[in-house]
């Protein structure tokens, strides 16, 4: 069956991200407005059918109000209040699962400069 679905983890307290909200836009318009579960999913498939169309989507994800509401003390302004993933749809019959990025401050460093235990680049394949 066709569809989109999402599952965010907060890996900070190692647990699901329960009351996350999530919004999905197609074309720049905003077609979904949902929260995550208690199992860090949304209660039913953001799209299901022929609600998948072809075409350029983005699932944002408020992690800033989100880790505010857990207690956490974010410097105003927070480094991340949003994270948001742009992607295509080239086949409205499969399935996409889309799930945020786990350590979205980890894309942002250059090639090269990735190290540690969640390199996701395994050490002797990185470029020059």
């Amino acid at each position: 069956m066709s569809g989109l679905t999402t599952h965010v983890l907060d890996t900070a307290h190692g647990r699901p991200a329960a009351g996350l909200t999530i919004r999905l836009f197609r074309d720049g318009q905003e077609i979904v407005r949902t929260e995550t579960n208690a199992d860090g999913r949304c209660g039913e498939p953001l799209l299901t059918g022929d609600q998948l169309e072809t075409g350029f989507y983005r699932l944002e994800f408020d992690v800033g109000p989100y880790f505010r509401a857990r207690g956490l003390d974010l410097p105003e302004p927070a480094f991340l209040e949003t994270v948001a993933i742009d992607f295509g749809v080239a086949d409205a019959a499969a399935h996409y699962h889309v799930p945020p990025p786990r350590q979205p401050v980890r894309l942002l460093h250059l090639p090269g400069q990735l190290d540690g235990p969640t390199d996701p680049i395994p050490a002797g394949r990185r470029g020059p």
